[in-house]
């Protein structure tokens, strides 16, 4: 079989066909591609990974619905220039620093730092579904229902690290999707939107509902200027109703 002439990293990535061409297979858990690092060496910008070679041999992908990433990059330390930025951890080696990376290995190691989202709190009344956008302050809204929403019982729906004042929305919906739009995922099948309300100064807004029903799926969006189509979004949750 040919492979529909696709290489190893491009299956890994997009399955055989990408978001490019309409893709729906892909392997992100949204159904779209995953990203790839355009990482490069730190000193000579080049994307080779084996010394003699002048083309990317090694790659990393990762589920960019779920994480950022931060910064990528090649290492290797006989590129390091001046002398004074050679990481503390390799001077001493023998015979110099310089020759660590071609006696660990005949290929270089590319290193990904990723941003992710940060734990819930309580979650007693919820189901986390992921799929968070990253804000324009560097963090994740999170989203979390404590208590419990059974009948008579009482949750607290809580969103933490929106941007401070941010005007936010409630996306509510009796089922589930993955509709990829504003740079983001949306999970609630076209929801009703409930708002605005306002976050606080840390970013943060709390609603207390009562319990009884059927389950719902909830997702906040909040106006963030400074964000790709000016708009954020918190996790998704499965919010555990129950008469």
């Amino acid at each position: 079989a040919n492979n529909f002439g696709l290489g190893p990293m491009q299956w890994i990535a997009q399955a055989q066909v990408p978001d490019s061409s309409a893709g729906t297979d892909g392997p992100d858990r949204n159904r779209n591609d995953m990203a790839v690092a355009d990482a490069r060496d730190l000193f000579t910008n080049s994307v080779a990974t084996y010394p003699t070679g002048s083309f990317r041999d090694d790659f990393l992908a990762w589920q960019d619905s779920i994480a950022v990433a931060r910064r990528s990059f090649v290492f290797d330390s006989a590129n390091v220039t001046p002398a004074t930025a050679m990481p503390a951890a390799l001077n001493g080696f023998s015979p110099n620093a310089a020759a660590v990376s071609r006696t660990a290995s005949d290929h270089r190691p590319v290193v990904l730092d990723l941003i992710l989202p940060a734990a819930l709190g309580c979650n007693t009344a919820g189901t986390d579904l992921g799929f968070a956008k990253l804000g324009s302050n560097g963090r994740y809204p999170r989203f979390a229902a404590c208590g419990s929403l059974a009948r008579g019982g009482t949750g607290t729906l809580r969103i933490t690290d929106f941007p401070a004042g941010t005007p936010v929305f409630a996306g509510l919906s009796g089922g589930r999707d993955l509709l990829i739009a504003y740079g983001a995922t949306i999970v609630p099948q076209a929801p009703a939107l409930i708002g605005p309300f306002l976050a606080d100064a840390t970013g943060s807004f709390t609603l207390s509902i009562p319990g009884g029903g059927a389950q719902l799926y909830m997702q906040w969006a909040g106006l963030d200027p400074s964000a790709s189509f000016g708009l954020g979004f918190s996790n998704a949750l499965r919010l555990e109703f129950s008469f």
